[in-house]
């Protein structure tokens, strides 16, 4: 059974009590990543784990999955793209305690308490999405698989070929 994520937390609260919070949120709730989506049906599977690490930095560790529907820019048909990111954040209080955060941490600034938790996620599901929106090799319509053996096995000629042709060949300098 999957637990309802609560709309705000206190992260500084969940670091002292060393809590888990598991869950889905849904994507067509997530306002600047719907817009960005070919469909926003769906849900993101969240699990968050709040606690201190051996240095002392208050942290939020854990995974948001989730299936994200694009459109193809290459063939223009829809296409999934699996997010499976690893979320590692350091809380901080103020963005001058931002710098100090360790290097595997992303700071996570807290400026108000509670804090919606959604806009977290809605981060990290922006930050796994793609560039540009395309089917792997050899799955797009646009692209068919015989294309992409035939211009790999193709052979490059050399730029440089045209240059070897005006070098003597009898070693003597111009």
């Amino acid at each position: 059974m999957t637990q309802q994520l609560p709309e705000h937390i206190d992260p500084f609260r969940l670091v002292r009590q060393n809590r888990i919070l598991s869950g889905v949120l849904p994507l067509h709730r997530m306002a600047r990543l719907a817009p960005l989506l070919h469909s926003a049906d769906g849900v993101a599977e969240v699990e968050l784990e709040f606690g201190t690490d051996d240095m002392g930095v208050m942290c939020v560790l854990g995974r948001v999955k989730a299936e994200l529907h694009f459109i193809c820019q290459r063939c223009m048909q829809p296409m999934t793209h699996v997010v499976d990111a690893e979320v590692a954040l350091g809380l901080v209080a103020n963005r001058d305690d931002a710098d100090k955060v360790a290097a595997h941490y992303e700071p996570l600034i807290i400026e108000q308490v509670p804090t919606p938790l959604l806009p977290i996620i809605e981060d990290e599901l922006l930050l796994a999405v793609p560039i540009v929106a395309l089917h792997e090799s050899g799955m797009c319509a646009a692209l068919p698989l015989s294309s992409i053996v035939e211009e790999s096995a193709m052979k490059r000629e050399n730029p440089f070929a045209v240059l070897a042709k005006l070098k003597p060949r009898d070693g003597s300098k111009n």
